[in-house]
């Protein structure tokens, strides 16, 4: 289904809520935590068959990569991967795993977070954030 977003299907849906409540235990802005979720979906959308690809567990995580890379688009005040790693990754991968999973991902976006406004308000649209 083209309408359906990466984010919110089966096995990842109640991952992400679960890293949702994560962030925002921690202090993450609720609107700094939108937008993540609304860039990864971008970034899941550009990348869908690989994503798609990948098990579950795996599929999971990347998704958690993602998200880190938005986290770092737009927000003045980022989180460390090592951080990231320590909360959101200590018991899948090593640090230099999710170094090199975040260096594969950026490579696949030519190394631009940046995302269309356009794309990024229908997304908004579609996660019904707006």
């Amino acid at each position: 289904d083209p309408e359906a977003t990466v984010l919110a299907s089966g096995d990842l849906r109640s991952r992400v809520v679960s890293l949702v409540s994560k962030m925002e235990r921690s202090g993450f802005p609720v609107d700094e935590i939108v937008e993540m979720v609304v860039h990864a979906e971008a970034y899941c959308e550009e990348h869908r068959d690989l994503v798609s690809s990948m098990g579950p567990l795996e599929r999971g995580h990347a998704v958690f990569v993602l998200l880190l890379l938005a986290h770092w688009h737009i927000s003045d005040e980022p989180c460390t991967m090592a951080n990231w790693h320590q909360t959101f990754f200590a018991e899948y991968c090593q640090l230099k795993d999710l170094e090199a999973a975040a260096m594969k991902f950026l490579a696949l976006r030519g190394f631009k977070l940046r995302v269309d406004d356009f794309a990024l308000s229908a997304l908004r649209v579609r996660l019904c954030f707006r």
